[in-house]
């Protein structure tokens, strides 16, 4: 799940990366892992998070499995990388 944008384009002065900025009620990487999760297709998701963010990323990611407690969304297992500096470098770094 590539998720090492900046969200520049959304304009505004914050900071914070487009994956963790909220989108009614939840952050847009937790929107995304819930239905990820939830579909129940895969085994494992890898997040790539900026570099300078994966701290961030690794505790909404862990505040994410909090909420989905036990049943099968429960069963992905979800690790965070940094990207890299473009976009074909962050997806090597996912893969």
């Amino acid at each position: 799940m590539l998720c090492a944008g900046r969200g520049t384009r959304l304009g505004g002065r914050d900071t914070t990366p487009k994956a963790l900025r909220r989108v009614a009620g939840a952050t847009l990487l937790e929107w995304s892992l819930r239905a990820a999760t939830e579909a129940g297709l895969f085994a494992h998701i890898v997040v790539v998070a900026p570099a300078d963010a994966v701290y961030a990323f690794d505790g909404a990611v862990a505040a994410e499995g909090r909420r989905r407690g036990p049943g099968p969304a429960a069963a992905t297992t979800i690790t965070v990388v940094a990207g890299g500096a473009t976009r074909v470098a962050s997806t090597r770094a996912g893969l």
